[in-house]
């Protein structure tokens, strides 16, 4: 056994460390440097300087700001990573730039988990061109995700329910994805797993116990944020590893990759199979993927079609469930800190609105302060304090500095959205900051850059524009009060992670009236009768991962 590892990890072990050394060489050669950064250790380089586990990347990389300036790098393993907390120089090189830098990083262990193949991890392929153009046909304009207000307002509704009988439970433990009623996890990852789910596959979820494709989907999110964990797996630096044979010491990894991606083809093909079964037997929602497969006509669809059109429906859970629940749990934590905008807020929906209905989103247009006040949410605590890396395809150079090819490009969303210099008392709640005298610009920077901008950013604001309106409108919430008699204290950390998660923190939901309780049971009471789907599933959804 020894004799065949052996050859196999030196000969790998040379050729990284003859890369290294290549690589090494030619920058200390003549003409335009790196940013700069901490000196490197022979051979590895700067793995020291890489963020440790419990602290989230962008606040590690702000550090390097403050000392290297806001272009600064480091190399690892012979592979350069550039942090950009420049805005000017993310839009140069992520936007001006885009056909160079569009690319992304090469994971080899998500890439053996068939998680290389979602949108915001494709690189700058066909692959990708083909998936992202089926998105934006369904989701890309606003009038395109109109389609789908009725069905966004009706899984609203039912989380307006849902808090209405138990308040305490919209997000404990919402930052471990455990779905279930027995823990405060359930209503929130419910509420955007229910509309994403209902809008992507026509699917309704089942409201009274744990449903099977949502407690999937958050088993495919939960291992996919594992999967794509920098320096996590030894076969992301060893490429070479992937080609040993499974059962082999140090291969573990293998069966783990064969295990999740089983996980990650069956959250993409059985929610399919869902919607094929459903239009067959002309019974079906219309949803994202019934319009892609319609979009096909009578054409016999291919392999490649199918993969596309379910890669791309499959995107829209990854990258939407947690997204939209961090984002919602940053909204309720800035109205118990900031609760002159929630009267605000109120008094808007109760002068345009008036009491006896919550708002929808084709009220947007109404209500300036509410939408204010959602891109203060995405501004004030962005999903992504940094965004999903970038990498360069080609050679760059940007202001005198080298961004080589291969490059990594890792921008600080979070420091885009709190530079003193673009807004004013950055870490106040603020929505007004939109609108003269300060006329600070909107947050799009959230969403990404150029040509890997969110294809489903529409969705996304609207979701969460009707969510926010509708709880504005029917509760109350504040801060709790101590033993002591003072309120609860300061803001929460943000949890280390692709999505940047707060911790819990305390808060108090109540009704504004008896009133708005009689007027959500009123609308959810025909919804609640909806039965679920769960029963039209594949068999294999209800199998343990």
């Amino acid at each position: 056994m020894p004799t065949l590892v052996s050859p196999v990890l030196f000969a790998a072990s040379i050729a990284v460390l003859s890369l290294i050394i290549s690589r090494s060489w030619l920058r200390k050669s003549v003409g335009p440097r790196l940013p700069p950064g901490p000196k490197p250790l022979p051979l590895v380089g700067n793995i020291r300087d890489m963020p440790p586990k419990d602290v989230p990347e962008f606040q590690h990389w702000l550090a390097h700001k403050d000392v290297y300036g806001p272009i600064s790098s480091v190399t690892v393993m012979g592979n350069t990573i550039v942090i950009i907390h420049d805005r000017q120089a993310a839009t140069h090189l992520l936007e001006q730039q885009s056909l160079k830098t569009s690319g992304r990083p090469q994971m080899n262990f998500a890439d053996m988990c068939d998680m290389s193949q979602f949108i915001p991890c494709l690189s700058y392929t066909d692959d990708l061109r083909r998936r992202r153009k089926l998105v934006s046909q369904v989701l890309g304009t606003e009038g395109r995700v109109k389609q789908f207000y009725d069905r966004m307002e009706i899984e609203s509704q039912r989380f307006l329910d849902w808090t209405l009988t138990s308040p305490e439970k919209i997000f404990q433990h919402l930052e471990a994805n455990l779905i279930s009623q027995s823990t405060n996890g359930f209503v929130m990852a419910s509420l955007t797993s229910a509309i994403i789910l209902n809008v992507t596959y026509g699917y309704s979820i089942d409201v009274k116990q744990e449903d099977p494709l949502v407690r999937l989907g958050h088993s495919l999110v939960t291992k996919f944020s594992l999967a794509f964990a920098p320096g996590a797996w030894l076969v992301d630096l060893i490429p070479a590893l992937r080609y040993l044979p499974e059962g082999l010491p140090g291969t573990g990894f293998k069966t783990t990759a064969r295990r999740w991606k089983k996980t990650s083809q069956r959250m993409i093909d059985i929610p399919y199979q869902f919607v094929r079964d459903q239009m067959k037997n002309g019974c079906y929602r219309p949803s994202v993927t019934s319009r892609l497969l319609q979009l096909h006509g009578d054409k016999e669809l291919n392999s490649q079609d199918e993969s596309d059109i379910k890669f791309a429906a499959g995107a829209q859970f990854g990258a939407g469930s947690d997204t939209t629940a961090a984002s919602l749990k940053t909204f309720i934590l800035a109205m118990v800190k900031f609760p002159d905008v929630q009267r605000k807020a109120q008094h808007e929906i109760d002068r345009v609105i008036g009491t006896d209905r919550v708002p929808r989103y084709q009220d947007r247009a109404d209500l300036p302060y509410i939408v204010n006040l959602v891109k203060e949410v995405f501004r004030w605590s962005p999903v992504a304090g940094l965004a999903i890396p970038h990498m360069a395809t080609e050679k760059i150079i940007y202001d005198g500095l080298l961004i080589p090819k291969g490059a990594i490009l890792l921008p600080n969303v979070w420091w885009f959205t709190h530079d003193p210099e673009v807004y004013s008392d950055a870490d106040s709640f603020n929505p007004d900051r939109y609108l003269e005298p300060l006329c600070e610009p909107d947050p799009t920077v959230v969403f990404g850059f150029g040509r890997r901008v969110c294809p489903g950013r529409f969705f996304a604001e609207a979701s969460v524009f009707t969510t926010v309106a509708q709880m504005l409108s029917v509760f109350n919430i504040s801060d709790t009060i101590e033993d002591d008699g003072n309120k609860a204290g300061a803001l929460p950390k943000v949890l280390p992670g692709l999505v940047s998660y707060k911790e819990d923190f305390s808060y108090r939901i109540t009704l504004r009236d008896d009133e708005k309780g009689r007027l959500v049971r009123k609308m959810v009471a025909d919804q609640l009768a909806q039965t679920s789907d769960a029963s039209f599933l594949d068999d294999a959804v209800f199998d343990e991962d």
